[in-house]
């Protein structure tokens, strides 16, 4: 009785143990995201309660601001690949637009998220990326929607 008392607890520790482990975390690169082109301005459109995420990048270091336009109340909020959110802005632009700006590194991927400064806030927007470089960026690769995943 004793055994099987002691064997029953193994295998409970031993599932606990290998439950644990699945656990996923939630992940900001695990999220649709479409791509910030420097120098290239994206039109969007937020419902109330929505979220819109993108990425960017740079082959080299350098210092990015991203900002939004228009009559919406936006917030932006970036995040680096340990999902760290490393900047965030509400009201930092024109009037109630959004305006950050952080250092990146070569080749890294930044998540950037854009939402209303409340959950009630819809509208449309607009968003841009700029680099101290004054890189006007790839325009053949614009609108390219991607889904990334990096661990």
């Amino acid at each position: 009785m004793k055994k099987r008392f002691q064997l029953h607890i193994c295998l409970l520790c031993a599932l606990a143990l290998f439950l644990s482990s699945c656990i996923v975390i939630p992940d900001v690169f695990h999220q649709q995201t479409q791509q910030l082109i420097f120098g290239l301005e994206l039109s969007r459109h937020l419902s109330a309660g929505q979220e819109h995420w993108y990425t960017i990048s740079s082959p080299v270091a350098t210092r990015v601001t991203i900002f939004t336009t228009g009559s919406t109340d936006t917030y932006l909020e970036v995040y680096d690949t340990n999902n760290r959110r490393i900047t965030q802005n509400d009201d930092g632009g024109q009037g109630l637009n959004a305006r950050v700006s952080f250092n990146v590194e070569a080749g890294r991927i930044y998540a950037v998220k854009v939402r209303g400064y409340s959950r009630s806030i819809n509208g449309a927007y607009r968003i841009m990326a700029v680099d101290e470089l004054g890189r006007s960026g790839n325009r053949s690769s614009s609108n390219r929607t991607n889904l990334i995943f990096l661990y």
